[in-house]
């Protein structure tokens, strides 16, 4: 046997390679769910944190004048209902949504 040398060969062991197999496909299903609850969980925090951030926001407060004036422009208020009327003088103030419409009613703003 000079010229033929001797080859060793590896056994293969087949449950290692079912076994990686199975790691792949279980790790595959499971990431799609993982990611989706790490983004929703995400996505909830921040929308919580929007959400008491534009609480306390300044909004200017509108007082009615006239069918010609309807809406103008006062002093700043607040959305967040406090139970103390916002108000300028003896008018309360409302929030604009639209040009010539404010019909919600603002609060004082708190320090």
């Amino acid at each position: 046997m000079s010229g033929i040398r001797s080859k060793t060969c590896k056994r293969v062991d087949h449950n290692h390679i079912k076994l990686l197999i199975m790691k792949t496909i279980f790790s595959r299903r499971l990431m799609a769910p993982i990611v989706v609850m790490i983004l929703g969980g995400a996505g909830a925090f921040v929308t919580t944190s929007m959400k008491s951030a534009n609480v306390n926001t300044p909004v200017t407060g509108y007082r009615f004048v006239s069918q010609q004036k309807p809406c103008v422009a006062s002093i700043d208020c607040q959305r967040e209902n406090n139970d103390i009327i916002c108000t300028s003088g003896s008018s309360q103030l409302f929030e604009k949504d639209s040009p010539n419409s404010c019909p919600l009613p603002l609060y004082k703003l708190e320090p």
